[in-house]
């Protein structure tokens, strides 16, 4: 099993202006000529194979407390995905309200805490690789760049522009 996962900071008013197939071309993929510049520069993340870990990680940071349903919302395809081109846009709200509750979040020791979650989630995804040290690093690193997407953009007053393949 391998899903693909991309996030994209963009200005609102470039998002809103876009087709699905504008959008989706709008974020690169491993092999695009752009995507190394764009993930150095802080405006893309990508997630091979554990995207669906690292946001299910937000969403067990977050706990029961005020901030599960910013998180549970950020760990779903957005409002309005395209099936068909497999799209979406995080509103710069909602971008705002993740980024709230994701400032100095301790990935890694949510990770530490949850570690025997996240392997029952992978399970549940199809996964047959074992959780280990290994795995669990990738999941905290890719959670951790997408906080700091997230962060960024809310900063900037920006959209996230998500898209899936795979």
């Amino acid at each position: 099993m391998s899903v693909d996962m991309f996030w994209r900071r963009t200005p609102p008013a470039a998002a809103v202006s876009l087709s699905p197939a504008e959008l989706a071309d709008l974020v690169p993929d491993w092999f695009d000529e752009d995507f190394a510049e764009l993930t150095q520069a802080g405006i893309l993340v990508g997630a091979e194979d554990t995207g669906d870990l690292a946001v299910h990680l937000l969403v067990l940071g977050a706990g029961d407390g005020p901030h599960r349903a910013a998180a549970e919302t950020v760990s779903r395809p957005p409002a309005g995905f395209d099936r068909q081109y497999r799209v979406g846009v995080y509103g710069a709200d909602l971008v705002r309200a993740a980024a709230g509750f994701l400032a100095g979040a301790p990935v890694a020791t949510w990770a530490e805490q949850h570690a025997d979650t996240l392997a029952a989630k992978a399970g549940s995804l199809g996964y047959r690789r074992p959780m280990s040290a290994d795995w669990i690093s990738e999941i905290v690193a890719t959670a951790s760049e997408l906080v700091a997407l997230i962060q960024a953009a809310a900063e900037a007053g920006e959209v996230l522009v998500y898209k899936v393949d795979g």
